[in-house]
């Protein structure tokens, strides 16, 4: 992004320009690889009116006139629907953004397209009954990783210049892994929720999907603060740097100490082993870039964290409640009037339907004195479990694989345990990066773990990484 706002400092490419490109890439390759939903048919003339404000006033931000891919889960006011992906809210057309887009809007970026997710942000394959099966573009026959799916088969096949996604188990990070593209899920109170579909109020955030490090961290500044409306961003107050792009520094991993969770890595299956084998080498590449691994490094109470008969998914219980809310702050533009309604849908995928029943049959959190335990405790524990093993041996970050197997073949469940799960139940921040790529030509992601608010060190850790291994390469596409 640094290389196309000095285009544009130089006159070579206007943001009219830009738009025009990724127009054309969307029309060439999102017949295969159904990634957008829709194209903002308000872009070309934004774009207009913002290379005018930048000849007659300068740029606001480095996202002035970048064109933004965004998750269909997110609200935006333009004459674009937001789905979730799901035919029940095919007509919902806002009249207000999410805090997050308006905070884009301010910074000067362009709002291009809306793209496909697992519908309803409950699953990993991003297949939804708006816009079908979102292809990998590494491998069409594969899925590309979900929730945020679009999002990432978007940039990685050069439909936008940034985007973003939502994350509440691993939806940012896993199709960003699977796609060999960074992924940042904030330490949660960081990027506000309002306007975004919710699940689990406890675990949801959004985040950057990019090729780049760089890019993300640009991306991040735009969209971090306080939001009254989301009482949990009290939390990032006077914890926000001036600018994540100042710890860009290629240097990063230089007497960096890291440890490596192997009882987060995959076992038993030649997919495992060969995912095992990109890490490998990524590890040996960060050693010789001057980091002190550790390894293995144990975290505490990690069985009990992802045992989920004792320690019930969030979203379960508050997916009822927290949409209910979603809809009075949609207000008249909202197609529902409760969660009920979209429970009881027959325009609602099937794999949904059981999920939805449960949720809706659950108590309120409020009510639900033995779920409030279980799952603080589980949090409490995720959150101890990071910060014992971070402390005992003194490390800046954790490190593993985003997931264990590479992307599924289409219609097959994802082998291997989606890891990205330890640092949403701890509200943590991670960031998933390119480690390269299996000898079947999958891409392969590694990510970093550390405390609340950490984005700067983990940023500083991830860019040193990119740079000084350059993993990442673009797909062969026709």
């Amino acid at each position: 992004m640094f290389e196309i706002q000095q285009q544009m400092v130089e006159g070579k490419i206007t943001a009219r320009e830009l738009v025009s490109t990724y127009i054309e890439h969307i029309k060439k390759f999102d017949g295969l690889l159904k990634a957008i939903l829709v194209v903002n048919p308000d872009a070309d003339k934004i774009a207009t009116e913002l290379d005018v404000e930048r000849k007659e006033k300068g740029p606001r931000s480095r996202l002035h006139g970048i064109p933004v891919i965004v998750k269909d889960s997110i609200v935006t006011k333009d004459k674009m629907p937001t789905t979730g992906g799901t035919l029940a809210l095919a007509s919902f057309q806002s009249s207000k953004d999410a805090f997050l887009i308006a905070k884009l809007r301010e910074a000067g970026a362009i709002i291009l397209a809306k793209s496909n997710l697992q519908e309803l942000s409950f699953g990993f394959a991003t297949y939804s009954t708006v816009g079908g099966q979102t292809l990998n573009p590494y491998a069409t026959e594969r899925q590309p990783g979900g929730s945020s799916g679009g999002t990432a088969v978007a940039i990685t096949a050069n439909m936008g210049s940034v985007g973003i996604g939502e994350d509440t188990a691993g939806s940012i990070r896993v199709p960003a892994a699977h796609n060999s593209l960074v992924g940042i899920r904030p330490t949660v109170g960081l990027v506000s929720r309002t306007g975004v579909i919710p699940i689990s109020p406890s675990r949801d955030t959004a985040g950057p999907i990019t090729r780049t490090v760089a890019d993300a961290a640009i991306v991040l500044d735009a969209i971090a603060g306080y939001d009254s409306l989301d009482p949990m961003t009290a939390r990032c107050v006077g914890k926000i740097p001036e600018s994540y792009a100042d710890f860009l520094n290629k240097e990063g991993l230089r007497e960096a100490k890291i440890g490596v969770a192997r009882a987060l890595f995959g076992t038993g299956t030649d997919e495992a082993i060969a995912v095992n084998g990109v890490i490998e080498k990524a590890i040996k590449a960060m050693n010789a870039l001057g980091v002190s691994i550790v390894d293995p490094v144990e975290v505490p109470y990690l069985d009990e964290i992802n045992d989920r008969e004792k320690y019930a998914f969030e979203g379960h219980v508050e997916w009822k409640p927290a949409f209910n809310e979603f809809l009075k702050w949609a207000g008249p533009d909202a197609p529902l009037k409760s969660f009920k309604e979209l429970a009881e849908s027959d325009k609602v995928r099937t794999h949904v339907v059981r999920i939805l029943g449960n949720a809706l049959e659950a108590a309120d959190p409020e009510d639900d004195i033995e779920y409030l335990r279980a799952i603080a405790i589980a949090q409490r524990k995720a959150e101890l479990g990071v910060l014992q093993a971070i402390a005992e041996n003194n490390l800046d970050a954790l490190i593993y694989p985003a997931v264990q197997e590479p992307p599924a073949k289409i219609g097959e469940a994802q082998g291997g345990t989606i890891t990205t799960g330890l640092g949403a139940r701890a509200r943590f921040p991670s960031i998933t990066v390119p480690a390269g790529f299996t000898d079947d030509g999958l891409p392969v992601g590694i990510e970093f773990l550390a405390r609340a608010f950490e984005e700067p060190r983990l940023i500083e850790l991830a860019y040193a990484f990119e740079q000084g291994t350059q993993y990442r390469r673009p797909p062969n596409l026709p």
